[in-house]
C-alpha cells in the first residue's frame, strides 16, 4: 500500500518527460525540420527572411501604398484590416486581397512588432470551429500600436460587414 505513492509520481514524472520529449524532440534532436519549415529555399519563394517571423506586423508598399501586414508560417505575407462594428485593435485578414504575397526584406518599410494571432468564431447556427464553424483569422494589438500606424500613414483598410459578424452579434457592446 505505501509503494502506490511512489509509484504514481514515478509514472506521472515518466508521462511527463515523454510529453517533454513529443513537444520539444522534433526540432531540439533534428534542428533541420524546424530550419525547413522556416527558411524560404524549402518553399522556393521570393519570401522573408529569419528577420521576420509569424505574426509580425509590417508596413509595406506595394502599388503606390502603404498598407499594414501580417506575416504568415510560410514567411510570405497577408494584408490585414478591421471590421466597422469590431474591436478597433483586432486585425483581420482582408478578404479582397490576394492572400500569401511573396516579398523580400527590402520591401519592408517598418516594423510594429508581433500581433496576438487568435480565431474569432463567425457566428452561425452551430458550435464553436472544433464543431466545423467557420473561424477568422484575428490578430490583436495595443493601442499604441494602431496610434503608431496611424502617425506613421499606414493604411488599414475597415470592411463594413453588418452586425453579424462583430461584438454585437456577440453580445458585446460597442
Amino acid at each position: 500500500m505505501t509503494r502506490r505513492p511512489f509509484l504514481l509520481a514515478i509514472n506521472r514524472l515518466f508521462v511527463f518527460f515523454i510529453h517533454l520529449v513529443c513537444l520539444t524532440g522534433a526540432s531540439f534532436l533534428n534542428p533541420s525540420l524546424y530550419k525547413s519549415y522556416r527558411h524560404h529555399e524549402f518553399h522556393g519563394l521570393n519570401a522573408l527572411s529569419d528577420k521576420y517571423f509569424e505574426n509580425d506586423l509590417v508596413s509595406v508598399n506595394i502599388d503606390q501604398s502603404i498598407r499594414l501586414y501580417v506575416v504568415r508560417p510560410d514567411a510570405t505575407i497577408t494584408p490585414l484590416c478591421t471590421h466597422a462594428d469590431d474591436n478597433p485593435t483586432d486585425l483581420y485578414v482582408d478578404p479582397r486581397s490576394k492572400d500569401g504575397i511573396d516579398i523580400d526584406d527590402d520591401s519592408v518599410i517598418k516594423y510594429y512588432g508581433e500581433g496576438w494571432y487568435s480565431q474569432r468564431v463567425v457566428p452561425s447556427l452551430g458550435g464553436g470551429p472544433g464543431y466545423g464553424a467557420e473561424a477568422d483569422d484575428v490578430w490583436s494589438v495595443e493601442e499604441q500600436i494602431m496610434e503608431e500606424l496611424s502617425a506613421d500613414l499606414v493604411e488599414i483598410p475597415t470592411l463594413d460587414l453588418g452586425i453579424a459578424h462583430g461584438e454585437k452579434a456577440r453580445g458585446g457592446a460597442i
